[in-house]
Protein backbone atom coordinates (compact mmCIF):
# COMPACT_ATOMS: atom_id res chain seq x y z
CA UNK A 1 0.00 0.00 0.00
CA UNK A 2 1.53 3.33 -1.14
CA UNK A 3 1.72 6.06 1.34
CA UNK A 4 0.37 9.23 -0.74
CA UNK A 5 1.81 11.51 1.62
CA UNK A 6 5.40 10.64 1.08
CA UNK A 7 4.94 9.68 -2.51
CA UNK A 8 4.51 13.60 -2.80
CA UNK A 9 7.88 14.26 -0.42
CA UNK A 10 9.90 11.39 -3.16
CA UNK A 11 7.77 13.07 -6.27
CA UNK A 12 8.36 16.38 -5.60
CA UNK A 13 12.28 15.13 -4.73
CA UNK A 14 12.53 14.43 -8.22
CA UNK A 15 11.03 16.84 -9.37
CA UNK A 16 13.51 19.54 -8.13
CA UNK A 17 16.23 17.52 -9.30
CA UNK A 18 15.37 17.95 -12.64
CA UNK A 19 14.73 21.93 -11.68
CA UNK A 20 17.98 22.22 -10.11
CA UNK A 21 19.77 20.23 -13.71
CA UNK A 22 18.44 23.42 -15.25
CA UNK A 23 20.88 25.65 -13.77
CA UNK A 24 17.95 27.76 -11.90
CA UNK A 25 19.11 30.52 -9.37
CA UNK A 26 17.26 28.48 -6.47
CA UNK A 27 19.73 25.89 -7.07
CA UNK A 28 22.21 26.72 -4.27
CA UNK A 29 19.12 27.05 -1.79
CA UNK A 30 17.96 23.46 -2.92
CA UNK A 31 21.58 22.05 -3.24
CA UNK A 32 21.90 22.16 0.51
CA UNK A 33 19.54 19.16 0.97
CA UNK A 34 18.18 17.67 -1.96
CA UNK A 35 20.30 14.55 -2.60
CA UNK A 36 20.42 14.37 1.19
CA UNK A 37 16.62 14.21 1.27
CA UNK A 38 16.52 10.69 -1.07
CA UNK A 39 18.74 9.29 2.09
CA UNK A 40 16.86 10.67 4.65
CA UNK A 41 13.50 8.90 3.03
CA UNK A 42 15.77 5.44 2.73
CA UNK A 43 16.47 5.94 6.46
CA UNK A 44 12.48 6.73 7.15
CA UNK A 45 11.39 3.53 5.67
CA UNK A 46 14.58 1.50 6.80
CA UNK A 47 12.49 -2.01 8.10
CA UNK A 48 13.66 -3.14 11.23
CA UNK A 49 12.81 -6.98 10.64
CA UNK A 50 16.51 -7.56 8.78
CA UNK A 51 17.92 -6.23 12.01
CA UNK A 52 18.58 -10.17 12.16
CA UNK A 53 18.90 -11.22 8.29
CA UNK A 54 21.72 -8.31 7.58
CA UNK A 55 22.71 -11.13 4.49
CA UNK A 56 18.87 -11.21 2.89
CA UNK A 57 18.70 -7.39 3.58
CA UNK A 58 22.56 -7.22 1.04
CA UNK A 59 20.39 -9.17 -1.18
CA UNK A 60 17.37 -7.16 -1.32
CA UNK A 61 19.34 -3.75 -1.49
CA UNK A 62 21.44 -5.52 -4.37
CA UNK A 63 18.39 -6.02 -6.31
CA UNK A 64 16.08 -2.96 -5.69
CA UNK A 65 19.75 -0.57 -6.20
CA UNK A 66 22.62 -2.24 -7.57
CA UNK A 67 20.74 -4.33 -10.54
CA UNK A 68 18.23 -1.27 -12.22
CA UNK A 69 21.58 0.85 -11.85
CA UNK A 70 23.74 -1.13 -13.94
CA UNK A 71 21.04 -2.04 -16.24
CA UNK A 72 20.51 1.31 -17.02
CA UNK A 73 24.37 1.88 -17.28
CA UNK A 74 24.57 -0.88 -19.83
CA UNK A 75 21.80 0.09 -22.06
CA UNK A 76 23.63 3.20 -22.16
CA UNK A 77 27.33 2.03 -23.16
CA UNK A 78 25.77 -0.58 -25.79
CA UNK A 79 23.95 2.92 -27.35
CA UNK A 80 27.42 4.83 -26.74
CA UNK A 81 28.68 4.80 -30.38
CA UNK A 82 24.93 5.62 -31.50
CA UNK A 83 24.16 8.83 -28.72
CA UNK A 84 27.61 9.52 -30.93
CA UNK A 85 26.64 9.52 -34.33
CA UNK A 86 23.67 11.00 -33.84
CA UNK A 87 24.96 14.50 -32.24
CA UNK A 88 23.66 13.64 -28.39
CA UNK A 89 27.84 13.55 -27.77
CA UNK A 90 30.53 14.71 -29.33
CA UNK A 91 34.23 13.93 -29.92
CA UNK A 92 35.21 17.32 -28.59
CA UNK A 93 35.25 20.49 -26.87
CA UNK A 94 32.67 23.03 -27.48
CA UNK A 95 34.18 26.26 -27.74
CA UNK A 96 31.44 28.22 -29.34
CA UNK A 97 29.40 29.96 -26.98
CA UNK A 98 31.05 29.12 -24.18
CA UNK A 99 28.44 31.05 -21.69
CA UNK A 100 26.12 28.39 -22.31
CA UNK A 101 27.57 25.71 -23.50
CA UNK A 102 29.12 22.89 -21.56
CA UNK A 103 30.24 19.22 -22.37
CA UNK A 104 32.36 16.14 -22.03
CA UNK A 105 34.75 14.88 -25.20
CA UNK A 106 33.57 11.62 -25.68
CA UNK A 107 35.67 8.74 -28.92
CA UNK A 108 33.81 6.23 -30.50
CA UNK A 109 34.07 2.79 -28.39
CA UNK A 110 36.26 -0.21 -30.17
CA UNK A 111 35.54 -3.71 -29.01
CA UNK A 112 38.44 -3.52 -26.39
CA UNK A 113 36.56 -0.46 -24.50
CA UNK A 114 33.00 -1.55 -24.47
CA UNK A 115 34.83 -4.69 -22.71
CA UNK A 116 36.53 -2.26 -20.41
CA UNK A 117 33.84 -0.34 -19.82
CA UNK A 118 31.50 -2.61 -19.14
CA UNK A 119 33.41 -4.36 -16.43
CA UNK A 120 33.14 -1.07 -14.70
CA UNK A 121 29.46 -0.37 -15.15
CA UNK A 122 29.01 -3.89 -13.70
CA UNK A 123 31.32 -2.45 -10.46
CA UNK A 124 29.53 0.82 -10.72
CA UNK A 125 32.73 2.56 -10.73
CA UNK A 126 31.63 4.63 -13.90
CA UNK A 127 28.78 5.67 -15.80
CA UNK A 128 27.98 6.96 -19.26
CA UNK A 129 27.15 10.77 -19.08
CA UNK A 130 23.24 10.11 -19.80
CA UNK A 131 22.88 8.30 -16.84
CA UNK A 132 25.46 9.75 -14.57
CA UNK A 133 22.66 11.28 -12.43
CA UNK A 134 22.74 7.75 -10.97
CA UNK A 135 25.99 8.33 -9.23
CA UNK A 136 24.50 8.47 -5.94
CA UNK A 137 23.04 4.93 -5.49
CA UNK A 138 26.24 2.72 -4.17
CA UNK A 139 26.69 5.20 -1.63
CA UNK A 140 23.27 4.65 -0.68
CA UNK A 141 24.09 1.17 -0.51
CA UNK A 142 26.63 1.27 1.49
CA UNK A 143 24.97 3.30 3.99
CA UNK A 144 21.94 1.03 4.07
CA UNK A 145 24.11 -1.41 4.67
CA UNK A 146 26.27 0.27 7.43
CA UNK A 147 23.02 1.05 9.22
CA UNK A 148 21.68 -2.68 8.59
CA UNK A 149 24.75 -4.23 10.30
CA UNK A 150 24.88 -1.71 13.40
CA UNK A 151 21.49 -2.24 14.01
CA UNK A 152 22.52 -5.84 14.42
CA UNK A 153 24.94 -5.23 16.52
CA UNK A 154 22.46 -2.89 18.67
CA UNK A 155 20.35 -5.82 19.29
CA UNK A 156 23.01 -8.38 20.11
CA UNK A 157 24.86 -6.48 22.64
CA UNK A 158 21.74 -4.52 24.12
CA UNK A 159 20.61 -8.14 25.56
CA UNK A 160 23.81 -7.45 28.04
CA UNK A 161 23.58 -3.76 28.42
CA UNK A 162 21.51 -1.37 26.33
CA UNK A 163 23.63 1.72 27.36
CA UNK A 164 26.50 -0.01 26.00
CA UNK A 165 24.61 -1.04 22.68
CA UNK A 166 23.54 2.32 22.53
CA UNK A 167 27.19 4.03 23.05
CA UNK A 168 29.30 1.36 20.38
CA UNK A 169 26.25 2.27 17.27
CA UNK A 170 26.93 6.03 18.03
CA UNK A 171 30.40 5.69 18.46
CA UNK A 172 30.46 3.96 14.60
CA UNK A 173 27.97 6.27 13.26
CA UNK A 174 29.80 9.12 14.34
CA UNK A 175 33.30 7.43 13.66
CA UNK A 176 31.87 7.10 10.48
CA UNK A 177 30.42 10.29 9.51
CA UNK A 178 33.70 12.56 10.64
CA UNK A 179 36.14 9.96 8.73
CA UNK A 180 34.00 10.88 5.85
CA UNK A 181 34.66 14.91 6.44
CA UNK A 182 38.22 14.39 7.25
CA UNK A 183 38.52 12.67 3.63
CA UNK A 184 36.85 15.85 1.87
CA UNK A 185 38.56 18.19 3.82
CA UNK A 186 41.99 16.59 2.66
CA UNK A 187 40.54 16.23 -1.16
CA UNK A 188 41.05 12.86 -1.19
CA UNK A 189 38.69 11.07 -3.29
CA UNK A 190 37.00 7.07 -3.00
CA UNK A 191 35.97 4.75 -5.67
CA UNK A 192 32.43 5.44 -5.46
CA UNK A 193 32.16 8.50 -3.85
CA UNK A 194 32.42 6.62 -0.82
CA UNK A 195 34.17 9.93 1.34
CA UNK A 196 30.60 11.41 0.51
CA UNK A 197 28.64 8.58 1.18
CA UNK A 198 30.04 8.59 4.69
CA UNK A 199 28.89 11.86 5.13
CA UNK A 200 25.57 10.52 3.88
CA UNK A 201 25.47 8.42 6.79
CA UNK A 202 24.14 11.52 8.54
CA UNK A 203 20.35 12.22 7.10
CA UNK A 204 19.80 8.56 6.57
CA UNK A 205 20.19 7.81 10.38
CA UNK A 206 17.71 11.34 10.80
CA UNK A 207 15.14 9.51 9.05
CA UNK A 208 15.21 6.35 10.93
CA UNK A 209 15.23 8.78 14.18
CA UNK A 210 12.13 10.82 12.74
CA UNK A 211 10.56 7.90 11.72
CA UNK A 212 10.78 7.19 15.73
CA UNK A 213 10.33 10.64 17.47
CA UNK A 214 7.91 12.43 14.66
CA UNK A 215 5.08 13.26 16.81
CA UNK A 216 6.81 14.15 19.49
CA UNK A 217 8.26 16.73 17.48
CA UNK A 218 7.25 20.33 18.93
CA UNK A 219 6.45 23.65 16.95
CA UNK A 220 5.77 21.21 13.04
CA UNK A 221 3.67 24.24 12.25
CA UNK A 222 6.34 26.59 12.18
CA UNK A 223 9.76 24.39 11.23
CA UNK A 224 9.44 24.72 7.38
CA UNK A 225 9.65 28.55 7.46
CA UNK A 226 12.31 27.85 10.13
CA UNK A 227 14.16 25.73 7.55
CA UNK A 228 14.09 27.60 4.69
CA UNK A 229 15.29 31.15 6.71
CA UNK A 230 18.63 28.82 8.12
CA UNK A 231 19.32 27.28 4.69
CA UNK A 232 18.94 31.00 3.50
CA UNK A 233 20.86 32.30 6.10
CA UNK A 234 23.30 29.74 5.88
CA UNK A 235 24.12 30.57 2.29
CA UNK A 236 24.28 34.14 2.32
CA UNK A 237 26.24 34.25 5.53
CA UNK A 238 29.05 31.59 4.17
CA UNK A 239 28.49 32.31 0.33
CA UNK A 240 29.01 28.74 -0.17
CA UNK A 241 26.54 25.71 -0.73
CA UNK A 242 25.83 22.02 -0.32
CA UNK A 243 27.69 20.17 -3.78
CA UNK A 244 28.12 17.09 -2.95
CA UNK A 245 29.12 15.97 -6.32
CA UNK A 246 31.82 18.71 -5.81
CA UNK A 247 33.27 17.21 -2.29
CA UNK A 248 31.45 20.30 -0.39
CA UNK A 249 29.56 20.16 2.61
CA UNK A 250 30.15 23.57 4.32
CA UNK A 251 31.44 22.41 7.56
CA UNK A 252 30.60 19.25 9.37
CA UNK A 253 28.71 21.12 11.90
CA UNK A 254 27.08 22.82 9.73
CA UNK A 255 26.01 20.22 7.11
CA UNK A 256 23.68 17.90 8.95
CA UNK A 257 22.12 21.33 10.30
CA UNK A 258 21.31 22.69 6.82
CA UNK A 259 19.97 19.56 5.70
CA UNK A 260 17.45 19.37 8.72
CA UNK A 261 16.43 22.35 7.88
CA UNK A 262 16.04 21.35 4.39
CA UNK A 263 14.01 18.46 5.48
CA UNK A 264 11.81 20.68 7.63
CA UNK A 265 10.83 22.82 4.94
CA UNK A 266 10.29 20.13 2.26
CA UNK A 267 8.29 17.88 4.47
CA UNK A 268 6.29 20.82 5.03
CA UNK A 269 5.69 22.02 1.60
CA UNK A 270 4.91 18.23 0.75
CA UNK A 271 1.76 18.71 3.58
CA UNK A 272 0.56 21.76 1.40
CA UNK A 273 0.50 19.83 -1.68
CA UNK A 274 -1.22 17.57 -0.17
CA UNK A 275 -4.37 19.89 -0.02
CA UNK A 276 -4.08 19.71 -4.23
CA UNK A 277 -5.58 16.59 -5.83
CA UNK A 278 -3.74 17.61 -8.95
CA UNK A 279 -0.49 17.94 -7.39
CA UNK A 280 -1.01 14.52 -5.03
CA UNK A 281 -1.69 12.78 -8.50
CA UNK A 282 1.40 14.69 -10.28
CA UNK A 283 3.94 13.97 -7.61
CA UNK A 284 2.91 10.48 -7.11
CA UNK A 285 3.51 9.50 -10.71
CA UNK A 286 6.96 11.36 -10.48
CA UNK A 287 7.50 9.02 -7.51
CA UNK A 288 6.05 5.50 -9.26
CA UNK A 289 9.13 6.49 -11.91
CA UNK A 290 11.12 8.23 -10.21
CA UNK A 291 14.47 5.82 -10.28
CA UNK A 292 13.52 6.27 -14.41
CA UNK A 293 13.31 9.53 -14.60
CA UNK A 294 16.48 10.13 -12.81
CA UNK A 295 18.68 7.83 -14.89
CA UNK A 296 16.93 8.86 -18.39
CA UNK A 297 16.10 12.18 -17.76
CA UNK A 298 19.47 13.62 -19.07
CA UNK A 299 18.65 11.91 -22.05
CA UNK A 300 14.98 13.66 -22.54
CA UNK A 301 17.15 16.97 -21.95
CA UNK A 302 18.90 16.21 -25.21
CA UNK A 303 15.30 15.77 -26.47
CA UNK A 304 14.73 18.75 -25.94
CA UNK A 305 17.09 20.29 -26.41
CA UNK A 306 17.13 19.24 -30.02
CA UNK A 307 13.70 20.85 -30.26
CA UNK A 308 14.66 24.26 -28.85
CA UNK A 309 17.47 23.94 -31.54
CA UNK A 310 14.95 23.76 -34.25
CA UNK A 311 12.65 25.78 -32.85
CA UNK A 312 15.51 28.86 -32.61
CA UNK A 313 17.42 27.85 -35.51
CA UNK A 314 19.93 27.12 -33.19
CA UNK A 315 23.72 25.25 -34.51
CA UNK A 316 23.37 21.44 -34.05
CA UNK A 317 26.64 21.50 -32.42
CA UNK A 318 25.18 22.53 -29.35
CA UNK A 319 23.10 19.41 -28.89
CA UNK A 320 25.65 17.79 -26.48
CA UNK A 321 25.79 21.02 -23.90
CA UNK A 322 25.66 19.00 -20.78
CA UNK A 323 23.42 19.14 -19.09
CA UNK A 324 21.35 21.31 -21.53
CA UNK A 325 21.41 24.25 -23.34
CA UNK A 326 22.26 27.33 -21.26
CA UNK A 327 23.53 25.79 -18.40
CA UNK A 328 23.13 28.21 -15.96
CA UNK A 329 20.12 29.06 -17.74
CA UNK A 330 20.31 32.52 -19.92
CA UNK A 331 17.34 32.08 -22.28
CA UNK A 332 13.99 32.94 -19.91
CA UNK A 333 11.73 29.90 -20.02
CA UNK A 334 13.44 27.48 -21.52
CA UNK A 335 14.40 26.01 -18.04
CA UNK A 336 10.27 24.87 -18.23
CA UNK A 337 10.86 23.15 -21.55
CA UNK A 338 13.58 20.93 -19.82
CA UNK A 339 11.76 20.44 -16.44
CA UNK A 340 8.58 19.11 -18.43
CA UNK A 341 10.52 16.87 -21.12
CA UNK A 342 12.59 15.69 -18.36
CA UNK A 343 9.64 14.27 -16.54
CA UNK A 344 7.03 13.50 -19.48
CA UNK A 345 8.82 11.91 -21.46
CA UNK A 346 10.55 9.48 -19.06
CA UNK A 347 7.24 8.66 -17.43
CA UNK A 348 5.28 8.36 -21.42
CA UNK A 349 8.62 5.77 -22.26
CA UNK A 350 8.18 3.87 -18.61
CA UNK A 351 4.22 3.93 -19.14
CA UNK A 352 4.67 2.62 -22.68
CA UNK A 353 7.09 -0.14 -22.03
CA UNK A 354 5.08 -1.72 -18.73
CA UNK A 355 2.22 -1.63 -21.57
CA UNK A 356 3.95 -3.58 -24.06
CA UNK A 357 5.20 -5.85 -21.74
CA UNK A 358 2.00 -6.47 -19.95
CA UNK A 359 0.94 -7.21 -23.47
CA UNK A 360 3.76 -9.60 -24.60
CA UNK A 361 3.09 -10.67 -20.99
CA UNK A 362 -0.76 -11.51 -21.79
CA UNK A 363 -0.19 -13.34 -25.24
CA UNK A 364 2.13 -16.15 -23.58
CA UNK A 365 -0.75 -17.10 -20.93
Amino acid sequence: MRNLYWDVVKGSGVFLVLFCHTGMVLNPYLQMYLLSLFFFVAGYFYNFKYNAEPCRYIARKLENLWLPTVRYAMVFLLLHNVLLYAGFYTDRQLTEGISILNNNAYPVYELKDFIWRAFRCTALLELEELPSALWFLPMMFFDLLILCCSLNLYDKVKKYSKLLASLAVAAIWCGIYLSGTLLIRTGMNLDWHMQVGMVLLAPVVTGLAYRRWQDKIPGKSFLPAAGLCFIVAVYHVTGIHVELSQNQIISPVIFPLVTTAGFAFHLGMSHLCMKSEMLVRFFALVSKHGLFIIATHFFAFRLVSLLLIKMHNLPMEWLPAFPCIGFPIQHGTWWIFYVAGGVLIPVIMAEAGNYIWRNIRSLNK
